[in-house]
């Protein structure tokens, strides 16, 4: 029987992910974020979240969808300008008035302190520049409420998909290092380590390398430049994982943690 790992020590990674089950951040954050939004559903006052470096925002308006603005909202900030545009056009044409989108970085969140009440990273943290990250949790501590959430979910260096994204772009020193900032949110006391939660998460492209040549290659928020001997590498290592439709599906090891503010 699959699992998923639960820890309440922070690690890096586990050993062995293969015997883990496959789940999703949306619902990680339905367990750990969902219930007091539920609660709230007999208060006066919306829950009010934010998610940094919110990308296409996919999870934030799925969940959005399932809460009127009395009771939850959220906020997504985002510093790729081409993403943040698609992403307020989409949101006024469906009319979500829930939710909504910022220009903005983690060391900058114009917000104020102690108004909200949960704050999600999915697979952003490791992006954010190293010199960057200290200011960045100075922020988010700044405006996260006492007792408030911080949801990080980061992809672990390991896995088939990691093999072919690190023949281009080396995650490996990156997301080590903002581990290991955030391990140093909880040693200073600042905030409390939740949960630790190791599992797989399923990654799907149903057009096969044109869907990650998209996604992945040619996505706006970092510049990828391959040279065609490289490209080939790639293109060869991908094809190995096409199926007969030619899609192609990858399990990628993940971690999130959950931290509480002090």
């Amino acid at each position: 029987m699959k699992r998923i790992e639960l820890s309440a020590k922070m690690k890096l990674m586990e050993n062995d992910y293969s015997t883990l089950d496959i789940s999703s951040e949306e619902e990680l954050i339905k367990t750990f974020l969902l219930p007091a939004a539920k609660q709230q559903q007999q208060c006066d006052s919306p829950l009010f979240w934010v998610e940094l470096g919110c990308g296409a925002a996919g999870v934030a308006k799925s969940i959005a969808k399932a809460f009127s603005a009395d009771t939850l909202r959220i906020k997504g900030f985002e510093v790729d300008k081409i993403q943040l545009e698609k992403n307020v056009a989409e949101n006024n044409n469906n009319a979500c008035n829930n939710l909504s989108f910022e220009y903005g970085g983690m060391q900058d969140i114009a917000l104020a302190g102690g108004s909200v009440d949960a704050v999600i990273m999915l697979k952003s943290l490791h992006h954010v520049p190293a010199e960057l990250l200290e200011g960045g949790f100075d922020e988010v501590y700044r405006i996260l409420k006492p007792g408030g959430k911080l949801f990080v979910s980061e992809p672990v260096f390991a896995g088939e998909f990691n093999d072919i994204l690190r023949i281009f772009h080396d995650e490996q020193a990156v997301r080590a290092n903002a581990f290991e900032q955030l391990q140093k949110q909880v040693t200073r006391g600042r905030f409390q380590l939740e949960q630790e939660i190791h599992f797989t998460s399923c990654s799907k492209y149903p057009k096969g390398f044109e869907d990650f040549d998209e996604r992945i290659i040619q996505s706006t928020h970092t510049e990828h430049k391959l040279e065609e001997d490289k490209l080939k590498m790639v293109q060869e290592k991908f094809a190995k994982h096409v199926q007969e439709d030619g899609s192609a599906h990858f399990l990628i090891p993940m971690r999130v943690d959950v931290l509480v503010r002090s």
